[in-house]
């Protein structure tokens, strides 16, 4: 057998690799863009949560305000990484997000975790998931405030509220704003 029709042989045997390797291959998932990253609850709230940020800016301290923020970006599980325990608590908070997150603007450090709560978080599922909010912000020490979701809010009850929970005598996590 000549040697030509060795390498022509091998060279189709590629072609067809390669053709059936592509026609194998899963397709792409196909993506859109969301028409916005936050609910209009959430982009009202958002606007007034910016004023009472510029006014704690006021103050010396600088804040940045982020919004919907994955919990595992901010809080990580105390149990030595990889093991049975680190990966149950990892997963219990890599699937949820913050509503917002304050951090210092130049260490951009989580300083205080802002919730906006709903209708939605009457039903037991949100409640647990609320719990286990609660007490991961608690354990981590990282404050955490949950305004009630309504139409309008008073700049100066938000900013109040930011500020009772940034203070370093405040013991404990603020309750529901007003």
């Amino acid at each position: 057998m000549d040697m030509s029709v060795l390498v022509l042989a091998f060279i189709a045997l590629l072609l067809l690799s390669a053709a059936s390797n592509r026609l194998n291959r899963p397709k792409p998932s196909r993506y859109r863009r969301i028409a916005a990253l936050l609910s209009p609850a959430e982009r009202s709230f958002y606007g007034v949560l910016q004023h009472s940020v510029s006014q704690l800016n006021q103050g010396g301290t600088q804040y940045l305000l982020f919004a919907k923020v994955r919990i595992a970006d901010v809080l990580e599980p105390d149990h030595r990484k990889g093991t049975k325990g680190w990966l149950r608590a990892f997963g219990r908070i890599s699937q949820k997000h913050f509503d917002f997150v304050l951090c210092d603007a130049k260490t951009l450090a989580p300083v205080l975790s802002i919730e906006l709560d709903d209708k939605s978080h009457r039903s037991n599922k949100a409640k647990a998931r609320d719990n286990l909010v609660n007490d991961a912000c608690e354990c981590a020490q990282l404050p955490l405030v949950r305004f009630p979701a309504k139409r309008g809010y008073q700049r100066n009850e938000v900013e109040f509220a930011l500020r009772q929970a940034l203070s370093p005598s405040a013991s404990e996590q603020p309750q529901l704003a007003n």
